[in-house]
């Protein structure tokens, strides 16, 4: 629902050419995931989890979650659902000489919305980096796995010990996503230290998060485009620059308060 709406699997009246290497990729580690359907990833992440030193909690509820605690106090956000009915069968990879970016897009709907924002997590595990980490299930027919683990005890962790919430789930290259937080200071330091500009949604697993946490949060872009549409695209590179900004702020994290949740109160307006 990062593409800020619910939606369904659409096509576009003009044609979509579907370009470049069929079934072969750069990108082996991300293109794994884009294949799997909702239960494989959620088994599949619990396993990577557990390599990487994490105990797992697991809700295995319809609308459940994978919730590892780490040692550093950020926790990054990603949903292991598309809207597509279908995983991925056959995919193209594009490479453009001109910008050296790789684009993946796929006749099944190549997934990135948010298979993007889970792959980006896996890699700044990969990279050593140990922040929290919750992966939520079915975000896109209502931040359902997000809800449930609002109502679990697990919800104090995030209010007592994350200094800052970051969800990888936001279409495009450089925007951060704020909903319904009003806290100018933590708009300010995600724009400085990502370089990313301000831009405006309207719900995701973050506005549950944070509601009921109290902790600040942003969605920030992880590359992929035309989300809820079989023309849905990746910019892989996107996505790697977006794992860079987010390393970033994790590594710097020390330096920072926790942010805290400012919620715009909106008031009666009478003309009299």
């Amino acid at each position: 629902m990062s593409g800020e709406s619910f939606g369904i699997t659409k096509k576009y009246s003009k044609p979509f050419e579907y370009k470049g290497r069929k079934n072969k990729t750069d990108f082996q580690d991300l293109v794994k995931i884009l294949k799997m359907t909702q239960p494989e990833l959620k088994e599949y992440c619990k396993g990577e989890l557990k390599h990487y030193g994490y105990k797992v909690v697991s809700d295995d509820t319809t609308d459940g979650y994978l919730y590892a605690k780490g040692k550093d106090p950020v926790l990054l956000i990603a949903h292991m659902d598309t809207v597509h009915k279908n995983v991925i069968k056959d995919y193209y990879e594009y490479y453009d000489k001109v910008k050296q970016t790789h684009t993946l897009s796929s006749p099944q709907g190549i997934g990135g919305d948010d298979r993007c924002g889970v792959w980006a997590i896996l890699q700044i595990l990969k990279a050593g980096i140990r922040p929290s980490v919750l992966f939520v299930e079915n975000e896109e027919i209502g931040c359902l796995g997000s809800q449930t683990f609002c109502k679990s005890k697990y919800i104090n962790d995030i209010s007592e010990n994350i200094k800052f919430m970051v969800e990888i789930d936001r279409r495009g290259n450089n925007d951060l996503v704020f909903y319904e937080d009003n806290n100018e200071g933590w708009h300010r330091y995600c724009e400085e230290i990502t370089g990313y500009k301000e831009a405006y949604g309207s719900y995701t697993d973050i506005c549950e998060l944070s509601e009921a946490s109290g902790v600040a949060s942003v969605n920030i872009s992880s590359g992929y485009y035309n989300e809820h549409t079989l023309e849905e695209t990746i910019v892989v590179e996107e996505t790697l620059h977006t794992i860079e900004a987010v390393k970033k702020m994790i590594k710097d994290c020390k330096n920072q308060p926790q942010y805290a949740y400012e919620p715009i109160t909106w008031g009666w307006y009478d003309d009299g």
